[in-house]
């Protein structure tokens, strides 16, 4: 499984590797530290 880090690395290099993406947008407990952590995530840590 990815750790967290890896997946923010892998979705910025897919976002700067793709020229139709214009901007990324990261929402939710991975965005707020102080929010709880959403259990969809928890599977790539």
């Amino acid at each position: 499984m990815r750790t967290p880090e890896e997946m923010l690395d892998l979705i910025l290099r897919v976002a700067r590797e793709d020229g139709n993406i214009r901007a990324v947008l990261l929402v939710g407990s991975r965005a707020d530290p102080d929010c709880p952590k959403d259990p969809y995530w928890r599977q790539w840590s």
